[in-house]
C-alpha cells in the first residue's frame, strides 16, 4: 500500500475513532481501533504507522482513562498470589503458546502462585480443550466469556475480576484491547504484557503506548534485563503430530526440509516468494513448509501453493515442526521473534537476510549480539544480500556437516545467554 494512501486511511480512521468517542459509542470506537491496527499496522508490522497510530491517539487515550477512573471505584486488592491472564480470543499462535509455557515454568518454581485465564470472545469446544491443555489448568480455571461487544466483554470481565478477587489482571499483546478492557474493569493492578519483549509493564495501564521504541532501546543497548521466552530451557511437550506434520517425518525424511514458523503476513512479500520459487525449482531434493490460516495463505502465489515441493502446515506446535527443519530460513523483509530464538535454541542451521525491517524489529541486532563472541561459523548466518543468501543456502543443502556445525554453534550461543527471567517475571506479576 503506497505511503500516502496509508496516511490518508490513518487520518480517516482517526477522525472516525474520535467521532465515535465524542458520540459515547464505545463499541464503535473499539472496533475502529481494531480496524486501524489490522489494516495499517499488523499486515507488514509497519513500525512507522505503529508509532504514528500510538502517538496520534495517546492524548485521547489518556483523557478517556482519567474520565473513566473518576467513575470507577478502585478495587484495592494489590497483594496476593492469584493472577488472571486475559486474552482477546483463542489463537494458538506462537506467542500464546510461549506465554503458556512460561506460566507453567513459573508454576513449577513457585507453587503458591495461582493462574487463571479468560478469553473475551468466541471459543468453540475444541478451542476450550486446547486452551486447557496449553495452560495445563483445570477447565474451572479457564473462562470463555462469549462476549457480544467490547462493552459486554468489559462488563463480563469486571464481574469475573471482582468475584474472584485477583491480585493482578494481565492483558497480553495487543495494547488497544488492554486499553478498552481496563476502562471497564474495576481493579487497581491491571498490567499490559508485551509479548515480543516481555515482561514489560507500561505504568499499570496508565501510559498508552506500546513501548516498542523503548523496548528496542533496551534491546539494542542491552541496558535492561528483558525476557525472550524461547531462551528458557522449557520441557517440550509430547503432543501428537497433526496429519500434515506427519508428512515431514514420513514422506519427506530423505529430503532437505526448510521454512519458518511465521504468520502469512510475513511470507507474502513478492521478493521472498520469488526466492522460494527459485530455490525449490532449482533443487528437487528440498521441501518448503509454511504456516498460517488457510484463508490468509491465499496471498501466497498459487504457483508456490500448488508446487509439489511445498506444504502448508496450518497452525502447528512450533517445536515439533522446527525440530524437523534441516534449515530455518528467516522470512524477509520482516523477521521473526520468539520462533527465531526457539529455532536457534533447538540447534537449527539458520539464515537471515539483513534488511532495514529486520533491524528495526530488533531480532537481527539481538542475535548478532548473541553470536559476537562465539564460533566464527555463526557469521555464516548473516546475509547482506540475496545472492549471498542463495549461495549459503546451496552450501547448507550440499553439506550435512556444515548444517550440524552451524546448528550446534547457534544452540551454544543461545544457551550461553541467561537473563534473570524468573525474578523479572515475579516482579512483573506481584508489583
Amino acid at each position: 500500500m503506497p505511503d500516502q494512501i496509508k496516511i490518508d486511511m490513518h487520518s480517516e480512521l482517526l477522525k472516525a475513532w474520535e467521532f465515535a468517542l465524542e458520540s459515547k459509542n464505545i463499541n464503535s470506537a473499539a472496533r475502529i481501533d481494531l480496524q486501524h491496527y489490522d489494516t495499517l499496522v499488523k499486515p507488514n508490522e509497519d513500525y512507522i504507522m505503529w508509532d504514528k497510530w500510538q502517538a496520534d491517539t495517546f492524548s485521547t487515550r489518556k483523557k478517556i482513562q482519567i474520565e473513566y477512573q473518576k467513575i470507577l471505584k478502585t478495587n484495592l486488592i494489590k497483594s496476593g498470589n492469584k493472577f488472571l491472564i486475559v486474552h482477546h480470543n483463542y489463537s494458538g499462535l506462537a506467542n500464546e503458546t510461549q506465554l503458556a509455557r512460561n506460566i507453567n515454568f513459573i508454576k513449577e518454581k513457585f507453587r503458591d502462585l495461582e493462574f487463571e485465564v479468560a478469553y473475551l470472545f468466541a471459543g468453540n469446544l475444541s478451542q476450550q480443550k486446547a486452551a486447557t491443555k496449553l495452560y495445563n489448568l483445570p477447565e474451572t480455571s479457564i473462562y470463555f466469556l462469549q462476549s457480544k461487544s467490547y462493552p459486554d466483554a468489559g462488563n463480563r470481565l469486571n464481574w469475573l475480576v471482582n468475584n474472584k478477587k485477583y491480585s493482578s489482571v494481565i492483558y497480553p499483546s495487543i495494547f488497544f484491547m488492554a486499553f478498552w478492557m481496563s476502562l471497564f474493569v474495576n481493579h487497581c493492578n491491571q498490567k499490559f504484557l508485551q509479548m515480543k519483549y516481555f515482561p514489560r509493564q507500561v505504568g499499570r495501564i496508565s501510559t498508552w503506548a506500546c513501548g516498542r521504541k523503548n523496548s528496542e532501546i533496551h534491546f539494542n543497548n542491552l541496558e535492561d534485563k528483558f525476557i525472550q521466552l524461547s531462551v528458557l530451557n522449557l520441557k517440550i511437550s509430547d503432543d501428537q503430530y497433526t496429519e500434515n506434520q506427519v508428512k515431514i517425518v514420513n514422506d519427506n525424511a530423505k529430503k532437505i526440509n526448510f521454512g519458518s514458523i511465521s504468520r502469512p503476513e510475513k511470507i507474502t512479500d513478492s521478493d521472498y516468494n520469488k526466492l522460494i520459487l527459485e530455490l525449490i525449482e532449482s533443487n528437487p531434493k528440498i521441501m518448503y513448509y509454511y504456516t498460517g490460516k488457510e484463508e490468509k495463505c491465499q496471498a501466497i502465489p498459487e504457483k508456490i501453493r500448488q508446487h509439489p515441493q511445498t506444504l502448508s502446515l496450518g497452525w502447528v506446535e512450533p517445536e515439533k515442526v522446527i525440530n524437523d527443519f534441516d534449515i530455518y530460513l528467516e522470512p524477509f523483509p520482516w523477521g521473526g521473534g520468539d520462533m527465531t530464538l526457539l529455532a536457534l535454541q533447538m540447534g537449527r542451521p539458520y539464515l537471515i537476510l539483513d534488511t532495514p525491517q529486520n533491524r528495526t524489529v530488533g531480532i537481527y541486532n539481538f542475535i548478532e549480539y548473541l553470536s559476537k563472541d562465539q564460533d566464527t561459523i555463526l557469521n555464516f548466518s548473516f546475509c547482506k544480500d540475496l545472492n549471498t543468501l542463495k549461495n549459503r543456502f546451496s552450501l547448507l543443502i550440499k553439506d550435512s556437516t556444515l548444517r550440524e556445525r552451524l546448528g550446534k554453534a547457534w544452540a551454544s550461543a543461545i544457551n550461553d545467554y541467561r537473563p534473570n527471567d524468573i525474578e523479572e517475571w515475579i516482579k512483573f506479576l506481584t508489583n
